[in-house]
């Protein structure tokens, strides 16, 4: 790191960054950043943390301070979260429009790495429409995936009961299809909401829907 040019008493100076790697490289930083003052000051409040207890410090005052949870829970924040997102739908309304379609998941199974990353890469798309000022709209929905789901379908049926589908006959087949169907299609919504995606679930679509088979 480049040394900053500020004026500093040279003992400070020394003593704030004649620490261990990571704090030689953090303290050369706030050096560079704020000035020797300030760095020792926010140096010295940092030494009050403990290093093996993280603390939340923004929950008003030294009195409130808890440990954090030892690994990150999302169900603690997603319901403020989704709450945040459901508001953001319908902002940026607008005489100028912007709308794209979610690339239906298939119901053969979970969501996976894939649909997260076409998720992000939407959501920030439709994010940056609405602040220019555009009404977006984005339309989640589900595809049938054909045959498919009819062998992970019969799968199931084989490994749980011993039957196929010729066993069930077209009738019965096909209620096991749609069972799968309702059973994957809660799963991946929840997914979906999960990610915090600003989806108008109102108009979310099937592919075998009447309206989509026209």
């Amino acid at each position: 790191l480049t040394q900053p040019k500020t004026k500093t008493n040279p003992p400070a100076r020394r003593a704030l960054i004649s620490r261990q790697p990571f704090a030689r490289l953090f303290a050369a930083k706030m050096l560079q950043l704020f000035g020797a003052e300030r760095s020792i000051h926010i140096t010295r409040r940092l030494r009050n943390v403990p290093l093996g207890c993280c603390t939340r410090t923004c929950s008003g005052g030294p009195n409130k301070r808890k440990p954090l949870d030892s690994a990150y829970k999302p169900a603690l924040v997603e319901a403020a979260h989704r709450e945040a997102v459901s508001r953001s739908v319908t902002c940026g309304a607008g005489s100028k429009r912007f709308s794209m379609l979610l690339p239906p998941p298939n119901v053969t199974g979970e969501l996976h790495l894939g649909h997260a990353l076409t998720c992000a890469i939407q959501d920030v798309m439709m994010r940056w429409k609405r602040k220019q000022g555009y009404e977006g709209l984005w339309i989640p929905g589900m595809d049938h995936a054909g045959i498919a789901t009819q062998v992970v379908v019969e799968k199931r049926l084989r490994k749980e009961r011993g039957v196929g589908r010729h066993d069930l006959g077209r009738e019965r087949f096909l209620e096991e299809i749609w069972k799968w169907k309702e059973e994957k299609g809660r799963s991946i919504e929840g997914d979906l909401r999960g990610l915090g995606s600003s989806m108008d679930w109102e108009r979310e679509y099937f592919t075998m829907d009447e309206q989509q088979s026209r």
